[in-house]
């Protein structure tokens, strides 16, 4: 009986499956930067780029690693609304775009001071410097529970 040696073919090694961009969103607005935060639910990058046009039109490219999630883009006008593209880079792909609007603020940054939860709504509180609100704390409590307010001492 004759038998040959078998020959096993080398493993092929599975290329890694293409990485998916999640939600981009942008989580904190000032009057000059905005940042921007991202999800990958599946895979992962080797660096992501974020394409937007400056006030005067101009194209504007921020370079991110790909370990992270989030970008502050500085530098931006205030009272102006950015379109924010987002590429995942892999390999030699660029793949995307996600995108995002904002609008910058006022020149002001806004802080969120106080939330709360009542009755079924919520309640975030917000200042801005030294900005005088045009209404009574009284009266914003008033609106936000629906009756007068007790005011404890």
């Amino acid at each position: 009986m004759n038998s040959s040696p078998c020959l096993a073919a080398p493993a092929q090694k599975e290329p890694p499956s293409q990485p998916l961009l999640g939600e981009l969103t942008a989580s904190h607005v000032g009057p000059d930067s905005v940042q921007l935060e991202w999800s990958v639910p599946e895979g992962s990058f080797d660096s992501f780029t974020v394409q937007y046009k400056d006030a005067q039109g101009q194209p504007q490219v921020v370079p991110v690693d790909g370990g992270l999630r989030t970008v502050t883009v500085p530098g931006l006008s205030p009272s102006r609304r950015y379109k924010f593209n987002l590429y995942g880079v892999w390999g030699r792909k660029r793949l995307g775009p996600m995108s995002t609007d904002a609008v910058t603020g006022e020149g002001r940054n806004w802080h969120l001071v106080g939330s709360g939860f009542a009755a079924g709504r919520n309640l975030n509180v917000a200042c801005a410097g030294d900005l005088v609100f045009p209404w009574q704390w009284e009266q914003l409590l008033g609106a936000f529970f629906g009756k007068d307010p007790l005011i404890a001492a």
